[in-house]
């Protein structure tokens, strides 16, 4: 199938997030007809071009991209060409290194277009069965735990639900920060989106601490926080000290602390301050 014209510019394509059969007829008609794609990664595009017998010379786009390349794409642009912009998996710019690129475009006037379609974060909320109608999307949290328990506690306060992305390798370590920040919350572990293996886990932080001790995750993740449930009122400070003195006998205190914190709605840290205060009297 030859080329057909498109108009000059940047076209920001999106591509599946893991079923290659969800792209839309436009995305790939679009791919095949820009002067060059460019793509986070070059391997993992072109496994999709040549699923679609797709032919566009591919460019590396990523995180270390410097002002060159995007100063380079725009004098195609200038020249009259047409550039795609496509990520590994979704919509390209959400979470994505793309920002700087159409920032840089549309600072210079030029064109910037789009091919609508999947994106993770928005897949996942139609399927946790959390609140929908308002939600915040942050994407990925600050790594070090400190930074990332800082801006739990800067987001706790938003009354929607909160769509993060975090790596399979720190999502248990994510998922205790939250439990510390936001205890007694729902909150939904997505993975594997639109593929075989598609799965969504629901419970408490430590409900989903457990299970992803027990089995790791793989791939990406999308963790949804349901916003705090006005129907299920933090305790007073007289019913946990109650509760603190009726178990303290038989647990520890860190472990206590712990155990009080989904039910009370006090972080951990909370709790154990009012347990240290408890014992000294």
């Amino acid at each position: 199938m030859g080329k057909n014209e498109v108009t000059a510019g940047l076209h920001i394509i999106a591509t599946p997030i893991g079923n290659l059969a969800d792209i839309s007829f436009r995305a790939v008609e679009t791919m095949r007809s820009v002067d060059v794609l460019y793509c986070e990664d070059t391997r993992v595009t072109r496994k999709l071009l040549h699923a679609y017998q797709i032919k566009t010379p591919l460019r590396r786009y990523d995180d270390h991209t410097g002002e060159s390349t995007r100063i380079k794409i725009a004098e195609h642009i200038i020249a009259g060409q047409a550039v795609g912009l496509c990520s590994d998996a979704g919509t390209p710019i959400i979470a994505d290194p793309g920002f700087k690129l159409v920032r840089y475009l549309v600072d210079q006037g030029l064109p910037v277009m789009g091919v609508p379609g999947a994106t993770a974060s928005i897949h996942a909320l139609v399927l946790s069965g959390l609140p929908s109608d308002k939600f915040a999307f942050l994407g990925f949290p600050p790594p070090k735990k400190m930074a990332r328990e800082q801006f739990l506690r800067s987001t706790k306060a938003i009354p929607f639900t909160l769509i993060f992305y975090e790596a399979p390798h720190r999502l248990v370590e994510f998922l205790l920060s939250v439990g510390e920040i936001m205890p007694g919350r729902t909150i939904v572990v997505a993975r594997e989106l639109t593929k075989t293996f598609e799965q969504l886990r629901r419970g408490t932080a430590q409900e989903l601490v457990d299970f992803y001790q027990l089995y790791p995750a793989k791939g990406e993740c999308v963790v949804l926080i349901g916003p705090l449930d006005q129907n299920n009122d933090r305790w007073d400070e007289d019913r946990l000290k109650e509760a603190i003195v009726n178990n303290l006998s038989a647990h520890k205190p860190r472990q206590l602390a712990h155990h009080l914190s989904e039910p009370s709605r006090w972080s951990s840290s909370e709790i154990y301050a009012l347990i240290t205060d408890i014992k000294k009297k």
